[in-house]
């Protein structure tokens, strides 16, 4: 009986996890869209090849600098624009 009630207490904890990070991407895109503005903000899926690449570049050039000044500390981030 003790196995299938820590199965069952494993399958919860993936499913919380698994929630847990759909809540965290969400949290992420929500806080990208407000930093990038109109008519960013308001793109779904269906929008690619953003045409103002200078617009995104300054939101993601430097971003562990970025993030070290909002006092998050960065690991292995790197976004490179060529």
């Amino acid at each position: 009986m003790k196995q299938a009630q820590t199965a069952g207490t494993l399958n919860f904890n993936i499913r919380y996890g698994q929630m847990t990070m759909a809540l965290v991407a969400q949290a992420a895109i929500h806080q990208m869209r407000q930093r990038l503005g109109e008519p960013f903000s308001q793109w779904d899926a269906s929008h690619y090849n953003a045409p103002h690449r200078d617009r995104l570049r300054q939101q993601y050039e430097d971003l562990p600098d970025k993030l070290r000044q909002e006092g998050i500390e960065p690991t292995k981030l790197d976004f490179r624009f060529r």
